[in-house]
């Protein structure tokens, strides 16, 4: 009974200790601020010596020893907040990783052994040098604050409990299964709409899955802040080791979305923040060279705009060289060589960063500069149902912008019908319902179609065509939905619009998964089939063949 009892312990703490050590490393960052380090100091140290003591008593006694270490390093520093410089904070944030790493080996309970020896000796040597260089009785100091900060700790709770994410998962399957037959009754509540009691029980119930849905869904979400730490410490880690004077400015992480979509949304904004700093930022001589202030500066922003977020990535770097691109486009092949830099707009020139392998570098580097990434960047943002844009001014800077929904499950949508086909087309892309004249019909470049929609030229995109081989037997569009994906407009003809409502999303089949513009399937209220509508997608769509795009098994 003692050992079970054990082990729930030391599973909790296991819990516990991961967000401890994120704690940590958000404060050992912010110790290169000095007029933040007194505040900062007191939170690791409390939180050290709760893993000291906790550790402990739950029997993972090196990794108490280790704290214990650690501990008597923040002691000296808490007096001595002057001796903290960029070795000091490197070497802290080793000691939190060292702790990740020996957390990630008891949670697998990995037996081998946990080494370090080599840091465990570099903080011994530090607390020496800084014990030889301080008075003797500034080391007494701390201990009378270790009781008090204890105190607080144990006097602190919070009215929370634990639920482990596969069972949420199931929850949220659950919640989605009700969606799909809630729809269905809706459904065929529509033959009996002279029911009044009927139709208030119905909507009785639309309000109370709605409601669980809501309240489900929450339990996936979760901040941005973890992931934005993960940025601040690569721009630290870097700036030192490639010597690059840079500033990162961040706001927006208390921002929550899906927890899955925040593991997807790792590997793309590290590959760009990475590539800011290694290719945006200039070296200092060179920024001071060209008028600039000796320092770097990215910007990281995070806002919600409806059912989605939007993540920027500013630097005031070199920008892109858009000629350089384009020679480089030509040498791989993806432009004719007879074609001129001036027949391409500036986002089709930025859209080539984003193919396999392409790289401007000159030289390769650890860092970057190997041809992968941007193309990694936008499959993983096209896999969270979300895009990616680029804008850049040559040695003012490039903004990389990211919109992905803030989940992907469940769907509000408006139900339209082109030809034999339905379609479901996400509420928050849709502006307007258009009912044109023939008069707004215009054509612009290469005979394309567009619409003259109050002044301004809107491309429109024949879904019949896009999506189906059957193109001859659809009727004319009765109707136009106008889209707006980011900054970008687009047109898209429907020959009805059938209702609205609220969809299970399903992944399509491997067959289907790279057919742009399209999020997925999701079955309707009567049992019919309907793809969903990617509107950022779709723009990728305007800008290509659409025959060639077309899945054959549609």
């Amino acid at each position: 009974m003692e050992e079970f009892a054990l082990e729930g312990f030391q599973k909790e703490f296991l819990d516990e200790i991961t967000f401890m050590l994120e704690e940590c490393e958000e404060s050992y960052l912010n110790l290169e601020k000095p007029e933040s380090r007194t505040e900062e100091l007191n939170r690791i140290f409390r939180l050290v010596h709760s893993m000291k003591g906790t550790g402990a008593a739950v029997g993972f006694t090196d990794l108490s020893a280790f704290a214990h270490v650690v501990e008597d390093l923040l002691a000296i520093l808490r007096v001595c907040p002057e001796k903290i410089n960029t070795e000091i904070i490197s070497l802290l944030l080793l000691c939190d990783d060292a702790f990740k790493t020996r957390i990630a080996m008891l949670k697998t309970r990995d037996g081998s052994i946990w080494d370090n020896s080599q840091l465990f000796l570099e903080l011994q040597k530090l607390i020496e040098k800084l014990r030889a260089e301080i008075p003797t009785e500034s080391n007494e100091k701390p201990k009378a604050k270790v009781a008090k900060l204890t105190h607080m700790t144990t006097n602190s709770g919070a009215s929370s409990i634990k639920i482990d994410s596969g069972v949420v998962e199931t929850l949220l399957n659950s919640v989605g299964e009700l969606v799909v037959i809630k729809s269905q009754v809706l459904n065929q509540c529509q033959n009996y709409l002279g029911d009044v009691r009927l139709i208030s029980i119905v909507s009785q119930l639309d309000k109370a899955i709605r409601e669980i849905q809501e309240k489900t869904l929450i339990l996936r979400m979760m901040p941005l802040k973890p992931l934005f730490l993960k940025m601040q410490r690569l721009v630290r880690d870097l700036s030192v080791k490639i010597s690059k004077s840079v500033e990162l400015e961040m706001s927006g992480e208390d921002i929550e979305i899906d927890r899955s979509m925040v593991e997807l949304l790792a590997d793309p904004l590290m590959h760009i923040v990475r590539n800011s700093l290694d290719h945006g930022i200039e070296p200092t001589s060179t920024r001071v060279s060209r008028g600039k202030v000796a320092t770097g500066k990215i910007k990281v922003s995070a806002r919600q705009q409806g059912d989605r977020v939007t993540i920027e990535v500013i630097d005031d770097g070199a920008g892109i060289n858009t000629e350089k691109i384009f020679e480089k486009a030509k040498e791989k092949g993806l432009v004719a060589k007879d074609q001129l830099l001036s027949s391409f707009s500036e986002q089709q020139i930025f859209l080539f960063i984003f193919e396999p392998g392409f790289s401007t570098a000159e030289v390769v580097t650890d860092v970057s500069g190997r041809g992968v990434g941007m193309d990694v960047v936008k499959s993983n943002i096209e896999k969270m149902k979300g895009a990616v844009e680029v804008s850049s001014q040559l040695s003012v800077g490039t903004k990389i912008t990211i919109s992905i929904p803030l989940t992907t499950s469940i769907t509000d949508g408006l139900i339209v019908r082109v030809g034999r086909l339905y379609y479901i087309i996400p509420l928050d892309c849709i502006r307007e319902l258009i009912y044109p004249t023939g008069a707004e019909f215009i054509s612009i470049e290469d005979g394309l179609q567009a619409l003259n929609h109050r002044g301004v030229a809107v491309r429109i995109l024949n879904l019949g065509q896009a999506f189906s081989k059957s193109v001859s037997q659809h009727a004319p569009p009765q109707m136009y939905v106008l889209l707006e994906a980011g900054k970008k407009q687009l047109v898209v003809g429907v020959n009805e619009v059938v209702g609205q409502t609220q969809v299970v999303l399903k992944p399509l089949g491997n067959n289907f998964k790279e057919v742009r513009g399209i999020s997925g399937a999701a079955i309707l209220g009567d049992g019919r089939v309907a793809l969903v509508i990617n509107a950022y997608g779709l723009h990728d769509l305007v800008n290509n063949d659409v025959g060639q795009l077309r899945p054959e098994a549609i």
